[in-house]
């Protein structure tokens, strides 16, 4: 081969490759025109130019699902694949309420772009191997990647029983993660922050008295952290930074020492604020309003009891103090100034004789 015949080829080739590499990076954005995607364009799920089998870069689902509780299905019978075993009931509405823990619907709703519903499986998954997506799972595939994942974590077993009850056969199906027993305080040592503290977490308060939510603070985490049936419970790997964005939600940046202390600390309780017979059972949500943050309220009763009069409140029994006939006629605004219930009531707006509360009373 001459030389000119050779620089020639070289050239080509080295066209050749650079229009199909240019191709490759910038590919054109298509639009996809029919199935359950139509109108979805590469780059509504896609975040990168070049998207690679190992290397898909889509996107997380960003849909809300504000709302589908109430039309999303309680139970789901998984039946298309039906052969050796009975059906699957799958409890969705369990699991939907689970899935807050995690990436919510998109757990399982994978890759579903923007603005599009919630497809069943099937919509996207065949039975039969599909010869246009030879690497997407097959329906079955699909069912038991997302199932498997999740219960092997807990209950580190596999095998088909755990969840599927052979046809003719009566096998107890029992693939429901385990109940955890919540613990009513939690210890941690503090030796990074400083050598001999500690910090006391009330998680049964958290719960119980403030109504938190668990997705409140174990977001992002698997459900073997406290459901697994191996040892040992509870599996919490959080770095310092990560407990104070949690906790700072609502406590806010106070001072470390307020966390960090060199012995446990006692429970919360309203000792230093102590209730009426009338507030006792309220729930903390009655009077903090903002669920889960728990900042002081005013003392002033007026705050919450702004439509307070002498027709509706029974000052003798709510006060103790009972009111004689003129008292009774009066408004409240006459006694409490300002209509400040936190206050001593006043008598000097009627009475110049210098009379006082509690030495004189307005009644009996």
């Amino acid at each position: 081969m001459s030389k000119k015949i050779l620089l020639v080829t070289v050239l080509l080739s080295a066209i050749i490759l650079f229009v199909g590499a240019t191709a490759h990076s910038a590919p054109e954005n298509k639009t996809i025109t029919s199935g359950p995607f139509s109108g979805i364009t590469c780059n509504d799920c896609h975040t990168c130019e070049t998207p690679t089998i190992t290397d898909p870069c889509l996107q997380a689902c960003p849909r809300p699902r504000i709302g589908y509780e109430k039309v999303a299905p309680d139970t789901i019978i998984i039946d298309l694949l039906e052969n050796l075993y009975v059906p699957v009931s799958f409890s969705h509405k369990m699991h939907m309420h689970m899935g807050e823990t995690d990436k919510d619907c998109g757990t399982c709703h994978h890759h579903t772009p923007p603005g599009h519903g919630y497809p069943v499986c099937q919509e996207c998954h065949t039975i039969e191997p599909s010869v246009e997506s030879p690497i997407q799972p097959t329906l079955k595939g699909a069912y038991h990647q997302n199932c498997m994942a999740c219960h092997m974590e807990w209950s580190h077993d596999k095998k088909c029983v755990v969840c599927h009850a052979k046809k003719g056969e009566e096998v107890a199906v029992e693939h429901h993660y385990p109940g955890v027993e919540e613990p009513m305080k939690m210890v941690w040592p503090s030796e990074e922050f400083d050598k001999g503290t500690k910090v006391t977490f009330f998680h049964q308060n958290h719960v119980e008295l403030y109504g938190l939510a668990c997705t409140k603070c174990h977001q992002g985490e698997s459900c073997r952290n406290c459901h697994d049936k191996g040892e040992p419970r509870f599996k919490f790997h959080r770095d310092a930074d990560a407990f104070h964005d949690m906790c700072n939600q609502c406590h806010g940046k106070r001072s470390c020492e307020w966390c960090h202390r060199t012995e446990e600390i006692a429970a919360f309780t309203h000792a230093t604020w102590p209730l009426n017979c009338y507030h006792k059972p309220l729930s903390c949500a009655k009077c903090h309003k903002t669920k889960g943050k728990f900042k002081g309220l005013s003392r002033n009763c007026n705050t919450c009891h702004s439509d307070w009069s002498t027709a509706n409140f029974n000052h003798a029994k709510i006060t103790g103090v009972g009111l004689d006939e003129i008292h009774l006629e009066m408004d409240c605004g006459d006694c409490h100034m300002d209509r400040n219930f936190a206050r001593k009531p006043t008598c000097d707006a009627c009475h110049d004789d210098s009379r006082a509360y509690p030495a004189s009373k307005p009644g009996p």
